[in-house]
């Protein structure tokens, strides 16, 4: 064997490709593309070995969906056919690797979920010439979601790099990291305000991390409310949560007395001290960056019955009645639907709301009811009359009518067809059948009282 090594400009290169899993949650089947790398070997033979990009066998480690494709400069590899195995000298049937084997040209190594964990590549005619190629797992696209709350007393992070949130009816808080790029933004979230978090979490990660934060302040500076007490500081009286049959449930603090050097307000404090939990109160409150109680009056006229239940329902509009007198809400990922029925004062408001639009409804639950009555409406439209959105797709219609794309910038939305000529455009009708679940893709939209899809792209250029 003619020992001799070429010396050149190393070349290593990276595009993108996709590879397609199969992840099955429970009962649920999702096809999800992991975005793979092209990776470009340059390969002489010399010394006894295969040389990489200069590196003499280097163990190599790939991700699985990567096209790795090994460059012979057939002048040294003309005695050493370049071959990709199961074993360290061997195993090379059945791989499917183009070219195997190959002293000229490329051979090609396409991974992908059947691809063996372990590999090797070696000199079909010399021992000891290559090493091990190592197919790891592709990570999964990040989980998204929104959490709503109270920001709890002393559980911000001293530099605001996490909070902590708790949600309505929760024991237990959510804590949050604070990326850098929203650190300014959370400094002027003060505890105990109710907040509203988007957030991402890595397929590993302990904790989600902040995409997007909203302080959730009353819509004026002073006000009045009746609503049921729900929780208290039962230690020191320094906070209580209210909760109105129309609104969202706040945390309040006593106001603050005496200047600089003052404190909370002895006698709203004794007010709190005396309130009992379940109770129907009046409370009296102004804003200054927080919530603070000036007064409040226990109310003995059963202005809410004793089991009336809150809560908020998000997520896609799918029915309503013919006289919007009740609406279905689908909330996210999880398949539940619930019938809210829609009291007279909010029927003209609700006959603004279009079928396949993302909505949220405060609602409440007298008794024995079986159905919970809508307190507040609201349409979650886009920010924007147009736009574009890169996401994944979660669901699609058996006739093609509607697509639902979620993304990490944006909540999951459901998108229906353009309409032209009296009917749904059948160019994007097409566009949604070739759509697959779990794929990647780009969505040119605009809206008119609904999500208009005009654009839907498949992505191959690994945006995630």
């Amino acid at each position: 064997m003619t020992n001799s090594f070429h010396c050149y400009k190393s070349r290593f290169m990276k595009t993108h490709n996709i590879v397609r899993y199969f992840i099955a949650p429970a009962l649920a089947v999702a096809a999800v593309d992991v975005l793979g790398e092209s990776i470009d070997h340059q390969v002489v033979a010399g010394d006894g070995k295969f040389h990489l990009d200069g590196e003499a066998k280097p163990a190599l480690t790939v991700t699985r969906g990567d096209v790795v494709t090994f460059h012979l400069d057939g002048s040294s590899t003309t005695n050493h056919p370049f071959t990709i195995g199961l074993e360290p000298e061997g195993g090379s049937d059945g791989l499917g690797v183009v070219n195997n084997s190959a002293t000229t040209g490329e051979v090609v190594l396409e991974t992908n979920p059947e691809t063996p964990a372990n590999l090797f590549y070696f000199c079909a005619n010399h021992q000891g010439m290559g090493n091990t190629i190592t197919v790891t797992d592709a990570p999964l696209p990040p989980e998204t979601g929104v959490t709503e709350g109270v920001l709890l007393v002393n559980d911000q992070g001293a530099n605001n790099d996490w909070i902590e949130v708790r949600t309505d009816g929760a024991v237990n808080p959510v804590e949050i990291l604070i990326p850098a790029n929203l650190v300014e933004e959370a400094s002027h979230l003060y505890v105990p305000n109710r907040v509203r978090v988007e957030w991402s979490k890595e397929t590993n990660a302990t904790h989600p991390t902040a995409t997007e934060l909203e302080n959730l302040r009353p819509d004026g500076d002073e006000g009045t409310l009746t609503g049921k007490v729900m929780d208290k500081d039962m230690e020191e009286d320094g906070w209580i949560e209210i909760k109105p049959a129309d609104g969202l449930l706040r945390r309040y603090w006593p106001h603050w007395v005496g200047g600089a050097g003052g404190g909370l307000d002895p006698v709203v404090k004794q007010l709190i001290s005396e309130a009992v939990i379940d109770s129907d109160v009046n409370a009296t409150w102004s804003y200054d960056e927080r919530v603070r109680l000036l007064d409040l009056q226990q109310l003995d006229d059963g202005t809410f019955p004793p089991t009336t239940e809150w809560g908020i329902a998000e997520g896609i509009l799918v029915g309503k009645g013919d006289n919007n007198d009740w609406i279905e809400v689908r909330e996210d990922f999880n398949g539940t639907q619930g019938e809210i029925l829609v009291p007279a004062n909010l029927v003209e408001e609700a006959s603004h709301l279009y079928l396949s639009n993302r909505i949220m409804v405060e609602w409440s639950r007298e008794g024995n009811a079986t159905h919970p009555t809508a307190t507040a409406l609201v349409n979650l439209r886009p920010d924007e009359d147009n736009g574009q959105t890169i996401g994944w797709v979660e669901d699609k219609s058996e006739d093609n009518g509607w697509i639902e794309i979620a993304s990490a910038a944006e909540p999951l939305r459901r998108y229906v067809p353009q309409w032209i000529d009296g009917g749904y455009d059948p160019v994007v009708v097409a566009l949604i059948e070739g759509a697959e679940v779990g794929s990647e893709v780009n969505a040119t939209w605009t809206y008119d009282e609904r999500v208009r899809l005009l654009d839907l792209q498949q992505l191959d250029d690994g945006t995630f």
